[in-house]
């Protein structure tokens, strides 16, 4: 078989085989004017770009990817910043098995809930690089909070001036495990229970 003709029947099988879909790339202000919207329409394996700027108000807090592992991408901490007002919550994300998410480059400012104000991760496995947690406020995990077994893995991440009535101001762990990569926390910003596994890398000094 000639390399044309196993390029001709390879094309053929992508365009004829029933659900089979490529992911897209939906953009935050230029394809939709709300965050919230981009999400809705995603599909799972999609990627969310949101641009530099402040994003506010209904549709950009709260935000709730519907249980589908998403990739959300933002300009880096402190150009993509979701200003919840103390109104609402930041991210919420759900999931299951070995579904993948990534949240990249998001600033989450002054965010309210019961738990995981700023992000709230309830089961799956998840990634968070270059985001910062900010002012938070909730009675659990004023910054972020997993439960429902998740996978987490949080890298060169900053929390600060979060507060938790009852515990974990700035990470609060139920089950599953949590890997820090160079992060900054509080001294005592971090609440695991239920046999959560929680490591700490940081560079130059290993794990801790």
């Amino acid at each position: 078989m000639n390399r044309r003709l196993f390029l001709l029947l390879a094309l053929a099988l992508v365009f004829t085989t029933p659900g089979l879909s490529f992911a897209a790339t939906l953009h935050v202000p230029g394809d939709f004017p709300l965050i919230q919207q981009a999400l809705n329409a995603a599909q799972p394996g999609d990627t969310v770009r949101v641009a530099a700027g402040i994003f506010s108000g209904p549709g950009n807090r709260a935000l709730d990817t519907r249980g589908k592992p998403l990739y959300l991408i933002g300009a880096g901490p402190g150009g993509t910043l979701i200003d919840c007002a103390g109104q609402a919550g930041g991210f919420r994300l759900q999931g299951d098995g070995e579904a993948r998410s990534l949240i990249r480059g998001f600033t989450v400012l002054h965010a309210v809930a019961d738990r995981g104000a700023g992000l709230l991760c309830e089961g799956g496995r998840l990634r968070v690089e270059s985001c910062a947690f900010i002012g938070g406020r909730a009675d659990w995990g004023a910054g972020l909070a997993a439960t429902w077994e998740a996978s987490l893995q949080l890298q060169a991440c900053q929390f600060a001036g979060n507060r938790a009535a009852l515990g974990g101001d700035d990470l609060y762990l139920i089950g599953g495990r949590a890997l820090l990569r160079d992060c900054r926390t509080s001294a005592a910003g971090i609440l695991a229970l239920g046999g959560a596994e929680l490591r700490r890398l940081e560079a130059g000094r290993g794990e801790q």
